[in-house]
């Protein structure tokens, strides 16, 4: 789960400085409290899959990116 949370916030931290919002905006769209976001970012929380699913369309990417999946079978 380390490495998972460490690539979702990797992802979110470049989103965020890329389009300029910011980490409450962000927790409003997930439709989460901010403290909620931070304890995610930091691997207090585990990332609930309909999260995930609203992170990767925000971004444009696909879960398995998000995640650092993908490049462990790469």
């Amino acid at each position: 789960m380390a490495q998972e949370t460490a690539s979702i916030d990797r992802a979110i931290s470049y989103y965020i400085t890329d389009k300029k919002i910011n980490h409450d905006q962000l927790a409003e769209y997930l439709g989460i409290s901010s403290s909620a976001l931070y304890n995610k970012r930091n691997g207090k929380n585990e990332w609930l899959l309909s999260e995930l699913v609203k992170l990767s369309e925000l971004m444009g990417k696909t879960i398995d990116e998000l995640t650092g999946f993908e490049a462990i079978f790469a």
